[in-house]
Order: C-alpha cells, then structure tokens, then sequence
C-alpha cells in the first residue's frame, strides 16, 4: 500500500512539472525605467542661496530631454527669446551674436543612471567643452508625467544656483 501511495505521489509530482516547467526556476523581474523616454521643458529657475530667483536663460526655454532603455541620454535647451542669426551660415555671423547665440543655450549627452529620487549624468560632451568627462548628480521628483530635476549648484552668470527643470514626458 505504502508503495502505491508513493507511486501516485511520484506521478503526481511529474505530472505538475510537466505544466508549471518554471515552478523550480526564479525568474527575473524586469526593473522599470522611469526615465525612459522624450521629456519636453516647461520651466527652467535657478535658485541662488537666498532663495532667489534667477532665470539664466530667460524665463521663457524651450528644450527637450531623450533618455533611453540603454541609459543614454541627451538634453538640450535655449531661450526662447533669442534673436536670430544675420546669416544663415554662422561664421559670417559677428562675434557678439555668436556670443548670445552660445550663452542662450545648453546641450550635453553621455550615460546616466536613475536610483530613486537620483540621477547621475556621466557627461560626454556638451557645448561647453568644460563639462565633457564630468559627472552631475541631480535630484529628482516625480508627479505622473512631470519630472523636477534639480542640478547641483553651479555659477552662472556670476552667481551660484541650482538650477530647476520642469520636464513634461512626452506621450
């Protein structure tokens, strides 16, 4: 009796791993990127020490932020304001309106990685050579499809600040 009883239990159990084959295997959970994809500029501030306002390239931006499943990213953004160039070929253009036409805008790309309400930016390059090779770690916030990003202080026209991005993802 003991014998059958073990015999039915076997074929039972066999019987189970033919429909449940990854009942004994873990499977891996896919980790979700909430930073995955296009994100449009609403608002760019600067905060210096005091709580002050500054806005280092207008109040009016437009820019915009691609961050990819392979941890790729690329942010660029411009005052909206600025004029446009005399010349549609830029080096016939005078030095003070490439000067304005550099200093109203920002772009970098490189590598990041996303840890809760963190973000490290390994930057590859931008238009500032200066920040090519250099690692940004900002803060960040989410509320649904609006991401606040804030940068570490940094001087901009002469005064320290963070700066704060208002980014609305892209559906």
């Amino acid at each position: 009796m003991r014998i059958k009883f073990i015999s039915l239990l076997l074929i039972l159990v066999l019987t189970a791993c033919k429909y449940f084959p990854k009942l004994n295997q873990t499977e891996e959970i896919p980790v979700i990127n909430t930073m995955a994809g296009t994100w449009f500029l609403i608002s760019l501030k600067g905060e210096d020490l005091t709580g002050r306002i500054h806005y280092p390239y207008d109040e009016e931006v437009k820019g915009q932020a691609v961050f990819t499943d392979g941890m790729n990213f690329s942010i660029q953004y411009y005052d909206a304001t600025r004029p446009d160039l005399s010349q549609r070929d830029p080096y016939f253009c005078s030095d003070p309106e490439i000067r304005i036409a550099y200093l109203s805008s920002s772009a970098c790309f490189g590598t990041y990685e996303q840890k809760g309400d963190s973000l490290t930016l390994n930057i590859s390059d931008a238009a500032n050579p200066n920040l090519g090779g250099q690692i940004c770690k900002c803060a960040l916030r989410f509320r649904g499809d609006t991401m606040l990003m804030i940068s570490p202080l940094k001087k901009l026209n002469g005064v320290l600040m963070a700066e704060h991005a208002i980014w609305l993802r892209e559906e």
